[in-house]
């Protein structure tokens, strides 16, 4: 996946739901190109909802929940149909 980034992109993981309850560790790595990383200065954080909701000031909370539905009216975030 980081190979397919952009020089200075940002891979975000988050989603780790089949995760929960893991406890055999090879299922709990990600395989990352270290020179994506070193040379292309990429950079892999993770991003966990609960936490954001937690420590996010409510109008910051309500920015981001407005910017999103505005790109998603827009077109510009594209929300597929669930049928």
């Amino acid at each position: 996946m980081s190979r397919t980034l952009a020089p200075n992109g940002e891979l975000v993981v988050y989603g780790a739901l089949s995760t929960h309850r893991q406890t055999d560790p090879d299922k709990l790595t990600i395989p990352i190109f270290a020179r994506s990383l070193i040379y292309e200065t990429k950079t892999v954080r993770g991003f966990w909802l609960f936490r954001w909701l937690t420590e996010t000031p409510r109008e910051r909370m309500a920015a981001a929940i407005d910017r999103t539905l505005q790109l998603a009216d827009s077109g510009v975030l594209r929300v597929p149909e669930v049928r």
